[in-house]
């Protein structure tokens, strides 16, 4: 279960506690402005209920957004430790406690069955599964548990894949080859868009950097974040030039946070 920490955010959500779980108890999803900065939504995912809070705070003309998810019973508990403690939480070390946060770690992924057919890869989305799955017959779907990523996790996956994606256009642009319809396959090599990927790596990478900015790495971070009913923590972003390096030569990231990463950009 996510926690606010931060006394003015959770004074909000105080004052707040009968509008939020006369909304929480409607079943339909809700969306609340708090005010011009925050808002929170209420939507059903998985099965379960769950209340989610943006606030957002612009410092030194930066823009700073917190995420913050709840399960609807957890959320109940929270204002009651909350009023008990003065405004501060604490986790319960109960057994149901335990249990609850042990839940919290898990993400389920989806994948697709037809007859003897299974996909070769897994989805954080269940609606791209039935997508990649709509041209089979009986289908069915599979469920399985992962580790639940962290804001740090993603960003270096989300800057690796961005930076990807600017040196692939930059190699394409500058291919010499398709630029004057060249059939010769050597015209397209030396920077060009058959040249090897470690040499694009070694001839773009500083251009790519200077398009895939910290603030662009965080937008789509955050939605990332989002889509998966995960916290974002906003100091936990960086692009972290060294350990990305290594991921360019050789993509480190799978093909299920492949597809995630994409769809977050296609919203």
């Amino acid at each position: 279960m996510s926690s606010i920490n931060n006394s003015n955010q959770l004074q909000i959500v105080l004052s707040l506690q009968d509008e939020i779980m006369k909304m929480a108890s409607s079943g339909k999803d809700e969306t609340f402005m708090i005010n011009s900065n925050d808002e929170l939504d209420i939507k059903d995912y998985l099965g379960d209920r769950y209340i989610g809070f943006k606030f957002l705070r612009v410092k030194d003309e930066k823009t700073f957004i917190n995420r913050m998810n709840f399960l609807v019973t957890d959320f109940g508990e929270l204002f009651i430790e909350a009023e008990k403690k003065g405004g501060k939480r604490k986790r319960s070390s109960t057994g149901d406690g335990s249990q609850k946060k042990k839940k919290s770690q898990k993400i389920i992924q989806y994948n697709w069955t037809s007859g003897h057919l299974t996909g070769d890869m897994w989805y954080f989305v269940e609606e791209c599964c039935r997508k990649a799955s709509d041209h089979l017959p009986n289908v069915e779907l599979i469920t399985r548990e992962v580790e639940r990523p962290t804001t740090g996790m993603i960003s270096d996956m989300v800057s690796e894949f961005l930076i990807s994606n600017e040196i692939q256009c930059l190699r394409n642009q500058n291919c010499a080859g398709c630029l004057f319809d060249h059939p010769s396959q050597i015209q397209h090599m030396d920077g060009g868009c058959m040249d090897v990927w470690s040499d694009c790596v070694d001839s773009y990478l500083d251009d790519a950097l200077a398009l895939v900015t910290t603030d662009k790495v965080k937008k789509v971070t955050c939605e990332v974040m989002n889509i998966i009913n995960t916290p974002y923590i906003d100091n936990d972003v960086d692009i972290r030039l060294d350990a990305i390096r290594d991921g360019l030569y050789k993509s480190k990231i799978t093909s299920d946070y492949m597809c995630l990463i994409a769809e977050s950009i296609r919203h």
